[in-house]
């Protein structure tokens, strides 16, 4: 595993950002195959510049998806809650593109790769 980037990001370019969040995301698939069920505050607590607009919308919604694949329904008022200056992203992952009011592309199933993986595992 990489190691993390400093906890000061906000110096770190945009391409870094990036990285880092791929980084993070990999970090939490990992967690949660290993048990650990990791939440994206976890995750950014040491990069709140991530959280100013959604560049961390990935990390939360994989932690959507992930949560789906080991059987729970995650709710919506809860990720409101939690990160209200990323609804417009959520209200689309939540209630699809009918709502007028989301632009966004519908979200890619990031917890994909993790169930195959966990089945791999299983069957090993």
């Amino acid at each position: 595993m990489q190691p993390l980037k400093p906890a000061n990001s906000a110096a770190v370019a945009a391409s870094d950002q990036a990285s880092l969040l791929r980084t993070l995301w990999d970090r939490q698939v990992d967690a949660w195959l290993q048990g650990k069920r990791t939440s994206a505050e976890e995750l950014l607590a040491k990069h709140a510049d991530l959280l100013v607009d959604d560049r961390c919308a990935d990390l939360v919604l994989n932690e959507i998806d992930l949560r789906e694949a080991v059987g729970e329904t995650p709710q919506w008022e809860e990720y409101q809650r939690r990160f209200p200056q990323l609804e417009r992203r959520l209200r689309g992952r939540f209630f699809g593109r009918e709502d007028p009011s989301v632009k966004d592309a519908p979200p890619r199933d990031c917890g994909a790769a993790w169930r195959r993986n966990a089945s791999h595992a299983a069957a090993a």
